[in-house]
């Protein structure tokens, strides 16, 4: 295999769409593995990696934008949605390793759901912005605007303040300064104020070093 379109058409579900990339990218897929190009398409099961001098972004069907930061490895688990029932909307990515942004468009309908899966937390949400982190095993879950409730076993916390962490370790909410969340937005690629803008861009400068966040 030789484009990430053929790992698109094995299955089903909606496959996201790769905008900016950034050094290489992979997608995984049932034992085949392909680079991801600008533009091209990923399917549903697949696992995406990024390297330590790397990062992308991936636009979903529903319109919801994902940025992958450098030395990420997260899973597209679930892409159920059509334009003709978006009520019926289901999406979950998994994240094993690294940082992830997410912005998620408003989902309509109670059996709608985006979910950002940890290893130990599961963050859903309802139309907002906010970050998951894994590093070396310790799971966080950060605002960027709007809310988030961040389930673990059969304890729930919720976010509804710009800029407040949720710890699993700890299950403790916290709070991260605007120098903090602006470290976040450089790793990853930007925060909400140019997500309009990265829909139309080209290939971005390199990422700066991990934050120590």
């Amino acid at each position: 295999m030789t484009s990430a379109l053929l790992l698109a058409a094995m299955t089903l579900g909606a496959p996201a769409t790769a905008l900016p990339i950034v050094g290489s990218v992979e997608a995984r897929y049932e034992g085949s593995s392909v680079e991801v190009a600008r533009r091209e398409q990923v399917a549903e099961g697949a696992v995406i990696s990024t390297r330590a001098d790397s990062r992308a972004t991936f636009r979903l069907a529903s319109g919801t934008l994902l940025r992958l930061g450098p030395n990420t490895v997260m899973t597209l688990r679930r892409m159920q949605y059509d334009k003709q029932t978006p009520s019926k909307r289901k999406e979950t990515v998994q994240l094993k390793a690294g940082r992830v942004w997410a912005s998620v468009l408003s989902l309509f309908g109670a059996d709608s759901s985006f979910e950002v899966e940890g290893q130990t937390a599961v963050a859903g949400v309802r139309g907002t912005s906010f970050f998951m982190t894994n590093e070396d095993g310790v799971e966080k879950v950060i605002l960027e605007e709007g809310a988030v409730n961040v389930q673990m076993g059969d304890e729930s916390f919720e976010l509804n303040q710009p800029g407040q962490v949720f710890d699993a370790a700890s299950r403790s909410i916290g709070q991260f300064s605007p120098n903090d969340i602006g470290r976040l937005q450089s790793n990853t690629g930007g925060g909400s104020s140019q997500a309009l803008e990265e829909l139309g861009a080209g290939p971005s400068s390199p990422p700066p070093a991990p934050p120590n966040v």
